[in-house]
């Protein structure tokens, strides 16, 4: 979903849709030499949209899909779930 470079780092945000709620997971990698390792794993009960490294915590903004895609002005798209916008913070 987002990559970040960061301090000779790759860093990937990647999400696992499950019948209950998403995994959210982040892989690293050094940026000389690509080989990623998981080093951060989550469940919540939506994806995360984006991701950011800040004093060695990530913060996650958490997101949703709209409800009618080819109609963006769709009244079903302005009912977005409470969760959506939530800022989650996890060290590293």
């Amino acid at each position: 979903r987002d990559i970040l470079i960061q301090n000779g780092k790759i860093y990937l945000l990647v999400s696992v849709e499950n019948s209950n709620d998403t995994t959210i997971k982040v892989l690293e990698s050094s940026t000389t030499t690509i080989n990623f390792t998981e080093i951060l794993s989550f469940s919540y009960a939506t994806f995360a949209r984006s991701f950011a490294l800040y004093n060695d915590d990530f913060y996650f903004g958490m997101g949703c899909d709209l409800a009618d895609m080819e109609n963006l002005e769709a009244s079903s798209n302005y009912n977005l779930p409470d969760i959506t916008g939530d800022i989650i913070k996890i060290a590293k």
